[in-house]
């Protein structure tokens, strides 16, 4: 069996190896990449209704054209904003963020 040996460290060279990991631990999650929900409204409709869609129907919602979207992720509300559109793509202008 191997014979681990142990050295002793000062607590500035601890620290260093901390801030060091922990370095290492932000690159790391800031390369994942994670899905994002947004919320723009929601209706209550009988099942009979659902059934009843078709093509061309329009289901009005409970948020008004100026309420702002709920940006999730995980579960919880990390943003608000607004829907915008640059012609032909639909994007989200941040109004309010968790962190503010």
């Amino acid at each position: 069996m191997d014979k681990i040996e142990l050295k002793e460290v000062s607590e500035n060279d601890f620290e260093k190896s901390l801030d060091n990991a922990a370095d290492l631990t932000d690159e790391i999650l800031n390369d994942l990449e994670v899905s994002i929900d947004v919320l723009i409204g929601a209706k209550n409709i009988k099942v009979s209704e659902l059934k009843d869609l078709k093509i061309g129907n329009v289901l009005k919602l409970d948020t008004k054209v100026s309420e702002p979207v709920k940006l999730v992720y995980n579960g919880k509300i990390f943003a608000v904003g607004e829907l915008v559109t640059d012609g032909e793509h639909i994007g989200i202008k941040i109004l309010q963020s968790a962190s503010e």
